[in-house]
């Protein structure tokens, strides 16, 4: 039916979105078959002997016609977004060098590079701009991305073209899996909502030489796990995640508000150690490695103090970045830059009118007692601790990178009016151009 989420789990645990078309209808009790005397070519007869429809190749058609329906899609959305990029591009004079890894590649791409090149480093900073005792290198980045970039490094590629190409690789693979998270139809809202994904606000940095792409597509498969309730290979997932950035630990987090909201008795707690347990003790096992590493496994931490990342009052972060803040005693601490320009903190408005909204929706929907389903609360939660947590982090950070994240929330929209469903196609499209625009003359990061 349009506008529903077809992950639901039946009883068994399996999903019932749509029978295996592999499978022929059974026959109707009481329907006329055609018996041996009757003629080929009559109506209701069967003709064996090729010339007439034969129900095998009904059969295969029907396979077909879902594959088609599960790739093509995706593929186009792909086009789509790859199309906005190269508007971007072309607005601010950059189309000479649009498929060099260069373009692709600020600040912390140079970062994962050098990960990818010599592993994992600590030193000491030095500078007015650094607080006492601080620690740089690149202890303070996940190592999931660069391991990957150091294997395609060896078959060939450059570290530079290797970051690109994982980067596009895992974009189109976030879309993929969106799409099955949306569940696949012809379906007018299905097919807005999976564009809505494709401009989703940040799209720049899925197709840029950073992890932002890697970690979408495996949370996209941590939540159709967990929907699916596969809960150790969800927290498995879950576990790569705390190992492909910064910010993919909180997939555990989501995992275990998933399993209280969702859940109840004993099934509670089993979904919780299976999914949350596992993803993060996924997190745990990259601190021992960083001791391993370098000899401080609390130098992950002390890489991100020196921005002046912690618990900050979100209310606050959040204003600052239309309002701007006082400079911090160090340079590293200010409020982000970025946030100077429009399109960032249009993003960032519009990212928050979005989450609050969704919320709204699924909040009223419940308390009048109409049906929320089991993937639609997964959904729910993994859009608001991945929005708010990160406003607690202060306001240094670039959320208009970690938005794009939040890119499983399109297929909450598949419930919502289609006049809805179009403005936020419209808008987001918009602002991924702005926001593009802007990465492409390196004022963003």
């Amino acid at each position: 039916m349009e506008g529903s989420i077809s992950l639901e789990p039946g009883p068994s645990g399996a999903t019932d979105a749509v029978p295996d078309p592999s499978e022929p209808p059974a026959p109707l009790q009481g329907t006329a078959t055609a018996t041996p005397e009757t003629p080929p070519g009559t109506p209701g007869s069967v003709d064996v002997e090729g010339g007439g429809p034969d129900r095998s190749d009904g059969r295969r058609r029907r396979p077909r016609d879902r594959q088609v329906l599960l790739v093509v899609p995706p593929i186009l959305a792909f086009l789509f977004a790859e199309g906005l990029l190269s508007v971007a591009a072309a607005l601010v004079g950059a189309t000479s060098d649009l498929f060099s890894p260069s373009h692709w590649a600020r600040y912390d791409s140079g970062l994962y590079a050098q990960m990818a090149a010599h592993g994992v480093t600590l030193t000491r900073c030095t500078g007015p701009a650094y607080p006492p005792h601080s620690v740089c290198g690149t202890v303070g980045w996940a190592p999931l991305y660069p391991g990957l970039m150091w294997l395609f490094g060896h078959l060939g590629f450059t570290l530079g073209g290797a970051g690109t190409v994982l980067a596009v690789l895992f974009a189109y693979l976030t879309l993929q899996a969106v799409w099955v998270l949306i569940g696949p139809s012809w379906t007018f809202s299905s097919l807005c909502c999976l564009a809505f994904a494709a401009c989703f606000p940040g799209t720049v940095y899925y197709y840029a030489a950073y992890p932002v792409s890697l970690l979408a597509f495996l949370a996209v498969v941590a939540l159709i796990l967990f929907v699916r309730r596969h809960y150790l290979l969800a927290g498995l997932v879950g576990a790569l995640c705390a190992w492909a950035f910064a910010i993919g630990p909180l997939v555990g987090v989501v995992f275990l508000v998933s399993a209280v909201v969702v859940e109840r008795g004993w099934e509670r707690w089993r979904a919780a150690a299976y999914s949350a347990g596992v993803a993060l003790a996924g997190f745990a096992a990259l601190l021992l490695a960083t001791q391993w590493w370098v000899g401080d496994w609390h130098a992950y931490f002390r890489a991100q103090q020196k921005y002046g990342n912690g618990l900050h009052d979100p209310i606050s972060t959040f204003v600052t970045a239309f309002t701007g803040g006082p400079t911090a005693k160090y340079p590293l601490q200010d409020p982000n830059p970025a946030y100077n320009h429009l399109a960032p903190k249009a993003q960032t408005a519009f990212v928050a009118a979005l989450v609050i909204g969704l919320v709204a929706v699924v909040g009223v929907r419940a308390w009048r007692r109409k049906p929320v389903g089991r993937a639609e609360w997964v959904i729910l939660s993994y859009t608001v601790v991945f929005w708010l947590l990160p406003i607690l982090d202060g306001p240094s950070l670039g959320r208009y990178r970690v938005e794009a994240l939040l890119v499983p929330c399109a297929a909450l929209c598949t419930r919502l009016p289609r006049l809805v469903q179009v403005a936020l196609v419209g808008t987001s499209a918009v602002l991924a151009v702005g926001l593009a625009s802007l990465f492409t003359q390196s004022v963003l990061f």
